[in-house]
């Protein structure tokens, strides 16, 4: 009989620490308060407000791409801009960097690759190197530090991959990518890479590269509503978000997905948030507590305003709801650092740092 008892309270601890495990799971984060400060032209001392990426170092520092007008390291009190005129930067309208396993900054440009080791800069284009177009879209690092580029357009380029010594290009006619129009390059927890792409005579979508093995979603074979996608991101379960939307098309086809490597889902915002926010989507990123914040933008000429809001997997939470002084702008790119802190690059308003308080 004692030892039935041993047996049944044994039990009874598993299960107890079994749904204190699910609860943990399964605990949905609501969004309490936010704190914002704003650097900008005339408060701060950065050299344009019209920023296209925002970048973490190791050392904390905050790197900034601008539309026009170079890149600006924040190290929390000063800029330091590099541009064309200072520095080796091949041109400077940014549209994408990242950094490699060695710190080394990789910046996608208007006029080609550049290489950045915090000392001496590198260049790469169509003179010196294999690179088909001079127009790199955006760039990733994988974990074996071998560079992906998107750098093509409707008819030429594609899909590059850099190993430091040897390119090669990936095409609709070599490979299974659909489009030669690259929007996105998103390396995953497991170093898959999704390449999400425009769409061409009626050709795009999403691809999955797992060592040798391609796999192409799209409006064929999932519920994306569209062979397009502009944004990819991960959270901390490992799902796989997209944003499958496209500036030529109606809002209405746009949506926001989940894939949990076997089901795609999609997530609309709910009737108190829709008179807010649209389903086109400009942003999109995963935070520590898997809630995923998004940017979005209005159909032209019409409400509602551009906004970012936090979706915690079934509540909506926009931002200027809690800050009636948040702006209304355009957002290509949000960083969250280790504290959880979100830095927010506005068109027009400059880099945002916002403190938030979650419950």
């Amino acid at each position: 009989m004692k030892k039935l008892h041993l047996q049944i309270l044994f039990l009874c601890i598993i299960l107890i620490g079994c749904n204190k495990e699910d609860n943990t799971q399964k605990k949905l984060y609501t969004l309490s308060q936010i704190s914002t400060t704003t650097y900008d032209k005339n408060n701060a001392g950065l050299h344009d407000d019209f920023i296209v990426k925002v970048l973490m170092d190791k050392n904390d520092n905050i790197w900034i791409g601008t539309f026009a007008k170079g890149i600006a390291k924040f190290d929390g009190a000063n800029f330091h801009v590099y541009n064309t005129q200072n520095s080796g930067l091949s041109n400077d309208s940014i549209w994408d960097m990242v950094f490699d396993n060695q710190n080394n900054l990789w910046i996608a440009t208007m006029n080609g690759l550049s290489k950045f080791d915090g000392a001496n800069w590198a260049t790469f284009n169509m003179k010196n190197s294999n690179l088909p177009v001079k127009f790199i879209s955006t760039v990733a690092v994988d974990k074996d530090n071998i560079v992906w580029l998107g750098c093509g357009n409707a008819e030429e380029g594609g899909l590059m991959k850099f190993d430091g010594v040897n390119w090669e290009l990936y095409t609709t006619e070599n490979s299974s990518l659909p489009c030669r129009i690259i929007n996105k390059i998103f390396i995953d927890k497991n170093n898959n890479k999704w390449i999400a792409t425009n769409v061409f005579q009626g050709n795009g979508g999403i691809v999955k590269i797992d060592g040798n093995n391609w796999t192409v979603f799209n409006k064929n074979n999932t519920i994306m509503p569209l062979n397009c996608a502009e944004e990819i991101t991960q959270d901390m379960d490992g799902n796989i978000w997209v944003a499958s939307a496209s500036y030529f098309f109606e809002e209405s086809e746009s949506s926001l997905l989940r894939y949990d490597g076997k089901n795609w889902e999609v997530f609309k915002p709910n009737n108190s948030t829709q008179n807010k926010l649209t389903n086109r989507i400009t942003c999109l990123k995963a935070d520590m507590y898997n809630n995923i914040w998004i940017a979005t933008s209005p159909e032209p000429g019409q409400q509602p305003n551009y906004e970012i809001t936090m979706f915690n997997g079934k509540e909506w939470f926009v931002l200027s709801d809690f800050d009636s002084t948040f702006p209304h702008t355009y957002v290509k790119d949000m960083l969250f650092d280790k504290n959880n802190i979100l830095w927010i690059g506005q068109t027009g308003f400059g880099l945002m740092k916002t403190i938030i308080t979650l419950k």
